[in-house]
């Protein structure tokens, strides 16, 4: 283990610094360029020991406005002014693109609220503590008294749970594996959710008394708001599992999404931060709108990882006319059995589709699905990206795929990809979104049209 010292050349999209000593390159967190940074490699992992600014960069430096930045692992632009945040996300990418599509304008919708906008965070329960793992270190846990990016209710949820926590003393002790709550999730939506991932055959007497004291103490503080239980191993560290009861408030989670109102499962996937997607599929919309070769003609609606029918809806209700059958394909059950539903509330003229149909489905897999001639095809998946067998299906339904909605929360993925279905597809519309300011994740958006 040896004490290395390097001087940071540049930002990279991660926001980690570089700094290259004698052809090795190392990231370094929580840095900006020119910073001095001594620190040790410590199986595999850097340690920064000591960070010196040669000049404070005002044009490029903030102060962190949470005081567990740097040591939690989530956020990590927050000592870095959001504009160049921005910058350093993207600028990689973005040349890119302009090399590959020179007469492309690529759009951008960058975020209203910086601080206090995402709408789910998975806190660990541990004894006392409730907080984030610590950045490079999966085993301990910062005790968090106010997280800076989940919404003001949501850290209001999270007080109350912590001040009963410790009167309880009933959170789960991963050294000793005795204890009851691993996790609590809060989900903000039109109303609060609240998901505690418990050990189940550890409910006694003391946990019951602690859900009528968080009850009471929830309904003093909050409107409206829904308590759930979910289940896990002693040796699990899932969060919000599917095997989940309803302690009280509603089954589902009611969210808006633009004119949508959306039933999503506890459990369920919804955007972490819904207002900027909203824009980004209300500017492609109307891109859509205005193209000729796409209004003038009548599409089958298939949406890939489709969660319960977000952009599936969406599309249909603003493209009535052009769409004559939606069909959804996902892995959960509740996300598919909800999305049935959410098409049922929102889509009031449901007899001029030729049929609406959302069934489960692995996408990781091997698959076939049906196509019809004229299919406008909506890709939305996880960060890991398109599968082998997604990409595969598309090549083989190259005929009937005229138009790709391409979703994505891992730009650069995404840009791999495309590099396997431009020779088959015309790149029309490159939208870069950021509904997660202080990270160095955000969306990416492009429509393709056949060739």
């Amino acid at each position: 283990m040896k004490i290395k010292n390097g001087s940071v050349e540049k930002i990279l999209p991660n926001l980690e610094g570089l700094i290259k000593i004698q052809h090795k390159e190392y990231l370094i967190p929580y840095v900006l360029p020119n910073d001095e940074v001594t620190f040790i490699v410590k199986r595999k992992q850097i340690v920064p020991i000591k960070i010196e600014r040669k000049n404070q960069l005002s044009e490029i430096y903030q102060t962190p406005l949470c005081p567990y930045f740097g040591e939690c692992g989530g956020c990590k632009g927050q000592h870095i002014k959001y504009e160049y945040q921005w910058i350093y996300k993207t600028q990689i990418l973005k040349e890119k693109y302009e090399v590959l599509f020179p007469n492309l304008k690529i759009e951008q919708v960058l975020p209203e609220t910086l601080y206090f906008y995402r709408n789910r965070m998975d806190f660990v329960v541990n004894q006392n503590n409730v907080g984030l793992r610590k950045k490079n270190s999966y085993s301990e846990i910062v005790d968090i008294k106010e997280c800076k990016i989940q919404t003001q209710l949501a850290n209001q949820v999270l007080e109350i749970f912590k001040n009963l926590l410790k009167k309880f003393e009933i959170g789960f002790d991963r050294n000793t594996n005795q204890g009851i709550i691993k996790y609590i999730t809060i989900r903000s939506a039109n109303q609060i959710g609240i998901i505690l991932t418990i050990v189940k055959e550890r409910k006694n007497t003391l946990y019951f008394n602690f859900i009528n004291e968080f009850l009471s103490e929830l309904k003093k503080n909050l409107v409206v708001f829904s308590l759930y239980e979910c289940y896990s191993s002693l040796q699990s560290e899932v969060s919000n599992t599917q095997e989940n009861f309803v302690i009280y408030g509603n089954k589902f989670l009611d969210f808006s999404f633009d004119d949508l109102r959306l039933k999503v499962p506890p459990e369920g996937f919804f955007q972490p931060n819904p207002k900027v997607i909203e824009i980004m599929m209300a500017k492609t919309a109307k891109f859509l709108s205005n193209q000729n070769n796409f209004i003038n003609n009548q599409y089958h609606l298939v949406d890939l990882f489709c969660g319960v029918g977000v952009f599936s809806i969406y599309f249909y209700k603003r493209f009535p006319e052009n769409i004559k059958s939606i069909s959804g394909y996902e892995l959960t059950k509740t996300s598919i059995y909800y999305a049935e539903k959410n098409a049922n509330d929102n889509i009031p003229n449901k007899q001029k589709l030729a049929f609406i149909n959302f069934k489960v489905l692995d996408l990781s897999k091997r698959f076939n699905i049906y196509l019809h001639n004229h299919t406008f095809l909506i890709l939305d998946p996880p960060r890991s990206g398109l599968s082998k067998s997604v990409i595969d299906w598309i090549l083989s339904n190259l005929k009937k795929i005229e138009w790709i909605l391409y979703v994505s929360c891992n730009p650069a993925k995404q840009f791999l990809e495309l590099e396997i279905l431009k020779e088959f597809y015309d790149t029309v519309w490159i939208l870069f979104g950021d509904p997660f300011p202080q990270t160095d994740h955000w969306e990416s958006c492009i429509l393709l049209r056949k060739k």
